[in-house]
């Protein structure tokens, strides 16, 4: 589940960064090239009007690049840290997987020790062995007692985790505002999942998205001005 959760938030960051790099980049720096280079003259028995009209066009091309890096800006930097870096939950997954890997071999190597004092127990039994009785004695005794400390712990973390899982809303909240300065409602949101909330990358969203809207049709626009006006230009 952590693994998941991880994969989106990296997923995300990723698709707002491309959207970041793409109209900044790219489309921008291609509009400026235009408007400052070929669009700012033309031949004189072209129509004026038309030349005008395509400065207009990619003048709102340029503006809707604005808006829509302001409005992506607001959803890309909510979701990184107190420290500008984008937030990351692979740590989570990974600390889960190093106390794993650590846990079970050395349950695992305590367990067999623990019957090797078994076998002791056989061995002495067969051959009539009193060291080795006492041996056994001495090492079961320390062993049961080790067993039943093990057993404890288990039950206290066990405990602890069922109470934390009951209602984990408020330290989960409460963490993600210490450790990355995540707004509240951000989190609000996807923990508690109420259907009469919007989610509060929405308007960033929407707004990015119809500013790309915008900006696809004026380029329409303005390649078809363009190719009428410089049709006879190499």
């Amino acid at each position: 589940a952590t693994q998941q959760m991880s994969r989106l938030v990296d997923h995300a960051q990723t698709q707002a960064q491309k959207f970041n790099d793409v109209l900044s980049q790219h489309v921008r720096e291609n509009a400026n090239k235009l408007y400052d280079g070929p669009f700012q003259k033309t031949d004189p028995y072209k129509d004026p009007s038309s030349h005008q009209e395509l400065k207009e066009k990619t003048e709102f091309v340029l503006d809707n690049i604005t808006h829509g890096l302001k409005n992506m800006d607001k959803v890309r930097l909510s979701i990184r840290d107190k420290h500008d870096k984008p937030i990351s939950l692979k740590q989570v997954p990974s600390s889960v997987d190093g106390i794993e890997t650590i846990r079970w071999p050395v349950t695992m190597c305590f367990l067999g020790v623990c019957s090797l004092f078994c076998l002791l127990l056989f061995i002495g039994a067969i051959i009539h062995s009193r060291g080795t009785l006492i041996v056994f004695s001495v090492c079961g005794l320390f062993s049961i007692i080790v067993l039943w400390l093990l057993a404890a712990i288990y039950i206290t973390l066990a405990v602890a985790i069922a109470d934390f899982c009951t209602d984990p809303d408020i330290w989960i909240e409460r963490s993600l505002k210490t450790r990355y300065d995540l707004a509240p409602e951000i989190s609000e949101y996807y923990l508690k999942c109420s259907p009469t909330k919007t989610s509060p990358f929405q308007d960033g969203l929407q707004e990015a998205q119809r500013a790309v809207m915008s900006i696809d049709n004026y380029v329409k626009s303005v390649s078809s001005i363009s190719r009428t006006l410089y049709s006879d230009t190499q």
